[in-house]
């Protein structure tokens, strides 16, 4: 039977996914399509195999845009039709993002902090009413982001527990396939919708593969056999391979565009500017002038910092109460390597759109 608090959660999220979608409806078709939206609309009509060759030649994958063609000969062609998978999308990131911090921190409380700030925050708002393929590339990030944690979490049982677990034991039965199957299909999806989707699947799989060291006798007071972590890789390793040859026929497409859209890439980057340019739009969106958006800063500058505070406090509480699990699985060492890595990505002048879903993660 479900405790009370576990049925005050689960009201919680459903009131947020709720106020959620009526905030994202409101006024969905109140403005006209702008000039990317037009391009949705445009090539969406097109027949699958001239829009894998349009999409081929543009700067996007074409999954988003057949998704679309699908939607919009079943809906119609009008500004409320096709924003609306963008609200749906956007919509799925409530309980993705709320199940990824309950995962994460094992509080209920946590989860629905997590969800409230997915229901509410600014940006998400503004992409899940725009006609293009960011919020199924933030659900598909988050999907993929709270897999992995799960199978991290499963590695980190010692072989008696995995083995009772195995038996039919609580918790999960046997080694996580379900899960790097789900994994395998989201970042196949991911890199099919937006090219820069590359930078989170190595920020994930180089924070995985950080964890193997873990493992040694020197990193954990229970010692566990070596091959115990070389066997946890071989999943890891049929999974991404599995994503690369699904992502093959499309490869070399995305090395033409590398290369044919140079603008991209060309000049150097003014860090400062692209920090607070980031940093904008990753808390008040473009809900306010960027003046007022500036001065904002300083409040959720001085929020953020408590929250790491909070987050390394936790970690050292933690770790000094579940020493052997811990070392290797504790999810504020898990986001600290993701998020290093994706850090990368904010280098790319162009690529704070997409990348929406990294800041969420590490909130």
């Amino acid at each position: 039977m479900p405790s009370p608090s576990s049925n005050i959660y689960r009201i919680a999220l459903l009131a947020l996914i709720l106020c959620a979608f009526a905030l994202r409806v409101y006024k969905l078709d109140s403005q006209s399509l702008w000039y990317d939206e037009g391009v949705t609309a445009i090539v969406a009509q097109y027949d699958l195999d001239s829009l894998a060759r349009w999409t081929a030649d543009d700067i996007q994958p074409p999954l988003y845009y057949a998704l679309m063609a699908g939607w919009g000969r079943l809906a119609g062609w009008g500004e409320w039709s096709l924003r609306f998978p963008s609200v749906f999308f956007g919509l799925l990131i409530v309980p993705l993002l709320s199940a990824l911090a309950l995962r994460w921190n094992g509080s209920r409380l946590a989860g629905t902090l997590a969800g409230l700030l997915a229901a509410f925050h600014p940006l998400l708002l503004y992409y899940s009413q725009e006609a293009r393929m960011y919020t199924l590339l933030v659900a598909l990030g988050t999907g993929i982001v709270y897999c992995v944690l799960r199978i991290a979490y499963w590695e980190g049982d010692d072989p008696a527990t995995q083995e009772q677990k195995g038996r039919g034991g609580k918790g999960q039965a046997g080694p996580p396939w379900l899960l790097w199957t789900i994994y395998v299909v989201a970042g196949v999806a991911s890199l099919y919708t937006h090219y820069f989707a590359v930078f989170l699947l190595l920020a994930v799989n180089i924070a995985y593969l950080l964890r193997i060291p873990c493992y040694s006798p020197a990193a954990r007071p229970t010692p566990l056999p070596t091959q115990y972590a070389i066997r946890n890789t071989y999943p890891w390793f049929l999974a991404n391979a599995a994503v690369l040859t699904l992502y093959l026929p499309w490869l070399g497409n995305l090395f033409t565009r590398l290369d044919v859209d140079a603008s991209y890439w060309e000049g150097s980057l003014k860090l400062w500017e692209a920090l607070i340019a980031v940093a904008i739009r990753f808390t008040s969106g473009e809900t306010v002038l960027e003046g007022q958006a500036a001065r904002l800063l300083w409040v959720y500058g001085a929020v953020t910092l408590l929250a790491l505070f909070g987050i390394a406090r936790g970690d050292d509480r933690v770790t000094g109460r579940q020493g052997d699990r811990v070392t290797g699985n504790h999810p504020s060492r898990f986001t600290f390597h993701v998020s290093r890595f994706t850090n990368y990505a904010f280098r790319i002048p162009h690529s704070a759109i997409p990348n929406i879903q990294y800041p969420l993660i590490l909130l």
